[in-house]
């Protein structure tokens, strides 16, 4: 197999995600106790929807605002939306590691407003990716096929030029059921061992 493309997910693997630490500060933000805002944003379904694609970035801001009494400036507000992901270093450095040839891209379940805003929030990750491709954008999650399909489509890819990355392993399931290799993430340093085997690394 000639790897011409890496995929990548973001949160597990380019970058360690906490839950916890967004709706922590969140709190601190609109005064609300972490419960009132895990129910108004994660009880209610919004940030699923958010996810599938059904509201944009300006609509997730009004959202946030409504819901959490939220005063401050949208990038303020990106920032606070972003504080769930805290990039991996370790795993940036093997992504550095990375041939030239092959393409390093994204496929992520998340939503409109971080997407618009990843340059600024996320910029080390960012600089790293050629195509950040979310679900807020195809409006499919993964493991679903048409996620995946959408993913070569965008790539211009056959399912064999490609190399899948998750840490969840519904995901990995589903990616090998189109036919795309795929490496199940558990650390950076398994990471790169793999992607060595693989022949992705310079």
């Amino acid at each position: 197999m000639t790897v011409r493309h890496l995929l990548l997910d973001l949160a597990g693997v380019l970058c360690r995600f906490d839950s916890a630490a967004r709706l922590e500060r969140l709190a601190t933000a609109s005064g609300l106790e972490t419960a009132q805002i895990d129910e108004r944003l994660y009880g209610c379904g919004i940030v699923d929807q958010c996810d599938r694609g059904e509201m944009d970035a300006a609509d997730i801001r009004s959202v946030l605002r409504d819901q959490l009494g939220l005063r401050c400036d949208d990038l303020e507000l990106a920032r606070l939306w972003a504080s769930a992901f805290t990039p991996d270093e370790q795993v940036l450095a093997v992504v550095d590691d990375v041939a030239p040839g092959v393409t390093r891209s994204l496929l992520t379940n998340n939503d409109a407003l971080l997407r618009d805003a990843l340059p600024l929030v996320l910029p080390t990750v960012h600089a790293r990716i050629a195509i950040p491709l979310f679900s807020a954008t195809i409006r499919v999650t993964k493991p679903s096929p048409a996620a995946f399909a959408a993913g070569l489509a965008v790539l211009g890819a056959a399912p064999a030029d490609v190399l899948f990355v998750d840490d969840s392993e519904s995901n990995i399931d589903g990616a090998r059921r189109m036919g795309i290799a795929a490496i199940h993430f558990t650390s950076a340093e398994s990471l790169r061992s793999e992607l060595a085997g693989a022949g992705v690394l310079i």
